[in-house]
């Protein structure tokens, strides 16, 4: 008895996979190279829409991602960037390949399971930003250079036999680095305000050759 419902069980998994399998084999082909049904990227359906089609909706719908202004106020003064300025949009082209992906994995098995579950209950791919950092560095720096001063590295001035040690002089500035790091982070978030105010300090810039550096140097070329 045990026998024949392990038998019976068996028979009708594998009857379940063979429906569900020609049912995906199915949509497949119905879909081919089209997003599969119940695919949404965020709040966006891209349910049966070709890679092209997608990266169009997409563009369109999150262009908001690259409408809006960063304010930077350091002791300088004050200055603006635009979202554009740096890049900032919805990366359409990856959102697209990942729903496009969905149900199309390697294994069989795998893109069986997937296309079953997405076709029952849906599939959300997360909203992806993109950001041009280069773009966003330069624009930075465009904003503090006018506070910049420069810091004096230490030098050796031979005459003879007799040498002038010029010393060195920290400067001050903004640092980059720690606005764009925190930059990066919130504008990457889709959920990013159309507007972002950051402040910046001074901070001590220490020059590449010390006086200690020159006076090193000056006795290596007097013990010559």
């Amino acid at each position: 008895m045990a026998v024949r419902f392990a038998i019976g069980f068996v028979l009708g998994l594998l009857g379940t996979l063979f429906i569900a399998g020609a049912v995906v084999f199915g949509l497949w082909r119905a879909y081919d190279a089209k997003i599969m049904p119940g695919v949404r990227v965020g709040t966006v359906v891209v349910s049966g829409l070709t890679r092209e089609e997608a990266i169009a909706k997409l563009s369109s719908e999150y262009a908001s991602f690259g409408q809006g202004d960063l304010i930077a106020t350091t002791p300088g003064g004050k200055g603006t960037i635009t979202y554009q300025e740096v890049g900032r949009g919805p990366d359409s082209s990856q959102m697209a390949d990942a729903a496009l992906a969905l149900g199309r994995a390697d294994n069989p098995l795998a893109s069986i399971v997937a296309t079953v579950r997405t076709f029952a209950v849906g599939s959300s791919i997360p909203v992806i930003v993109k950001l041009d950092s280069v773009a966003l560095a330069s624009n930075i720096r465009r904003l503090t250079r006018t506070s910049l001063t420069p810091p004096q590295d230490a030098s050796v001035a031979i005459t003879g036999a007799e040498h002038t040690i010029r010393p060195a002089a920290t400067g001050r500035g903004i640092d980059e680095a720690v606005i764009a790091s925190e930059l990066i982070d919130r504008l990457s978030s889709a959920d990013a305000p159309a507007e972002i105010r950051i402040d910046g300090e001074f901070v001590t810039l220490e020059p590449k050759v010390t006086d200690v550096d020159a006076q090193a140097a000056a006795a290596s070329v007097a013990s010559m």
